[in-house]
């Protein structure tokens, strides 16, 4: 996650105070630079007082060497070229029991090809040249949900109509690859379907302090997953190929 915000810091907020390198800590072991006495843990503590992440020196210039690379890459250098860099929405909708709902925007484009878009940046450490890994990324963590509240607010606050959702992957590890992908529709619906159903009664839980469980009254079942049965059938063909030696 210090590598995510870093990323974010150096790209979208640059020269903002959000770090301390670690290094600058004067009481700090020097055999390896570890915060083990206590001046060197109080000097840590006051630097997460001021809302500030500890990184490395390395990291941060690693960082930077990943900041070039997407500004390098044709893909997302053009989407973001230009473009407004962490636009706040708030909206409050008596639909929602009137509490605030917020996000920040990562990328606006104005690029001609994608002005009807927002873009977010993602970091990651699986691999970009699998698309079911992504895929997993986007549905474990949500980004369908994200891209579709974003553009719900986005839509609401301006006439600047925006329908489409582009995220920039960046692997995590040297040499900091690019990839660009541009969710479907379909995939935003299913964010929106999400939202229709849920936001609502998550804004009533929060205006009635009411934090009800799905799991309260009853059991449920835990069956195997397909990719387990379907391992569990190969497992046994390959055994069936097995030879045994015969025991006299």
């Amino acid at each position: 996650m210090a590598w995510g915000s870093l990323v974010d810091s150096l790209l979208f907020t640059p020269g903002m105070e959000e770090f301390a390198f670690k290094e600058d800590n004067p009481d700090r072991a020097p055999s390896d630079g570890a915060a083990r006495s206590r001046a060197a843990k109080m000097w840590e503590a006051d630097r997460i007082m001021e809302e500030k992440t500890i990184v490395s020196r390395a990291l941060y210039d690693e960082a930077e060497v990943a900041i070039e690379r997407l500004k390098e890459t044709p893909a997302s250098a053009k989407i973001l070229d230009g473009a407004d860099y962490q636009v706040a929405l708030v909206h409050t909708d008596p639909k929602y029991q009137s509490i605030p709902i917020k996000g920040l925007v990562d990328i606006l484009p104005h690029e001609l090809d994608s002005d009807d878009c927002i873009a977010d940046l993602k970091t990651t450490s699986v691999s970009l040249h699998s698309d079911r890994e992504l895929q997993r990324q986007i549905f474990k963590f949500g980004y369908h949900i994200q891209a579709a509240l974003y553009l719900m607010l986005w839509n609401q606050l301006t006439s600047d109509y925006r329908n489409r959702w582009k995220i920039i992957w960046q692997k995590s590890t040297p040499p900091y690859e690019v990839r660009v992908q541009e969710f479907t529709q379909e995939i935003i619906a299913l964010g929106e379907a999400f939202i229709v159903d849920e936001l609502d009664y998550f804004a009533r839980c929060l205006k009635t302090r009411t934090f009800n469980s799905y799991f309260e009254n009853g059991e449920t079942y835990v069956d195997l997953p397909d990719w387990a049965l379907l391992e569990f059938d190969e497992r046994k063909e390959r055994n069936a190929l097995k030879t045994y030696p015969i025991v006299t």
